[in-house]
């Protein structure tokens, strides 16, 4: 009992079989140069990262340098202040105690 008339032809027929036809399988060349523009534009976007990376390190090495700059300057300068007032007082007695011998020295010599 065949759900197919009989036309008087044997050759049967199976429901069940397999496709002949096979899907095409995607042309490789084509996938391929897809996969390299892909890689391609990553490569670009990865060196361009590289480049503003290093652009950010060197002027951060150049405002690293300024300020190293600006702080020996400052430090120069408060050693200056720091000798100046350390050998101001120094200075000081010296010259009063020069002053008072000195005085005392035209006293003696006025009073002879």
């Amino acid at each position: 009992m065949s759900n197919h008339p009989d036309n008087g032809d044997t050759k049967e027929t199976n429901d069940t079989a397999a496709p002949t036809s096979v899907a095409p399988k995607p042309n490789p060349s084509i996938t391929d140069t897809d996969e390299l523009e892909g890689l391609k534009i990553v490569m670009l976007d990865s060196a361009e990262l590289a480049t503003r990376s290093a652009n950010l390190a060197v002027g951060a090495g150049e405002q690293m340098k300024k300020t190293v700059h600006s702080l020996d300057s400052a430090m120069l300068f408060k050693i200056a202040l720091l000798r100046l007032i350390n050998i101001t007082p120094f200075r000081l007695t010296k010259e009063v105690v020069l002053t008072k011998k000195l005085s005392g020295k035209r006293r003696l010599n006025r009073e002879e």
